[in-house]
């Protein structure tokens, strides 16, 4: 083989590979963005909630001392 033949063998070689650098880079940049929707999500679903303001007036806290009713064990002694 020749120094143009080699040169030109070369060439298509490094065509062929930018082109799959490019294939690559795209792939690349898709699981970033799924990476990126997921991490916020992750964050989202880790936030601590608070109750709606509806929600949070109708709860009533007891007092420490306060406390339920011992429950009945069904009749049996």
């Amino acid at each position: 083989m020749n120094q143009q033949e080699e040169s030109e063998r070369l060439r298509g070689e490094n065509h062929e590979l930018r082109e799959a650098l490019h294939l690559v880079q795209e792939e690349l940049s898709r699981v970033k963005e799924a990476l990126r929707v997921a991490l916020a999500r992750i964050e989202e679903l880790e936030k601590p909630r608070e109750p709606p303001e509806f929600v949070k007036g109708n709860v009533k806290k007891r007092p420490a001392e306060e406390k339920l009713p011992a429950r009945e064990t069904g009749g049996q002694a």
